[in-house]
């Protein structure tokens, strides 16, 4: 029998197939790692760095400035809460930020849950979030409501609806954690 063998050769990329912001292209050796004479890898090149200062006050101007967010902060820490109204086209609602007392119910609404699976555990967590931070929809009004009734009622909405009010009060999430960042700092 005649058996046909065919070579291969693999080659090592140069320096120069290597993309210099290739961040793989300057990992170290795991040997010199072990040993202890690998040299740091630099986190930015010298010359890239803006000023820690600057970058925190252009951060902040995306969430409407520093003296912005520290209004916020005021209105959650003396009035243990901060309300926020949106007008999107034609929806218009409401949310506030969430109480101790919501985060425990939704957490015992979870627990009760023993979902099978990763993806209904998220979906009620989601729904149950906006449950609680949902204050009015529309014209109705969820101030005196419970999470279990403002949830019965966004079943009852479109799962586009949903998510157009899940991506809105992430953001309002952010800016929130935002306005306790600036307060922290200023306080």
């Amino acid at each position: 029998m005649n058996f046909m063998t065919k070579t291969t050769t693999t080659s090592t990329p140069t320096d120069d197939e290597f993309n210099s912001d290739d961040i793989f292209a300057k990992v170290p050796n795991i040997g010199d790692l072990c040993e202890g004479s690998a040299t740091q890898i630099p986190a930015k090149e010298a010359g890239s760095e803006e000023s820690s200062e600057q970058a925190e006050k252009e951060d902040y101007s995306e969430w409407g400035g520093e003296e912005y967010l520290l209004s916020i902060y005021d209105e959650i820490v003396f009035d243990n809460s901060y309300r926020e109204n949106f007008t999107l086209r034609k929806l218009s609602f409401c949310f506030k930020t969430r109480s101790s007392e919501d985060m425990i119910n939704i957490n015992v609404y979870l627990d009760r849950l023993s979902p099978k699976s990763m993806n209904t555990y998220q979906t009620y967590s989601n729904y149950f979030t906006l449950a609680a931070s949902l204050r009015s929809f529309q014209n109705q009004d969820f101030s005196d409501k419970s999470i279990q009734q403002v949830y019965e009622y966004l079943r009852t909405l479109d799962s586009a609806i949903i998510d157009i009010l899940l991506n809105q009060l992430s953001k309002f999430d952010i800016k929130v954690a935002k306005a306790l960042e600036v307060g922290q700092k200023n306080f």
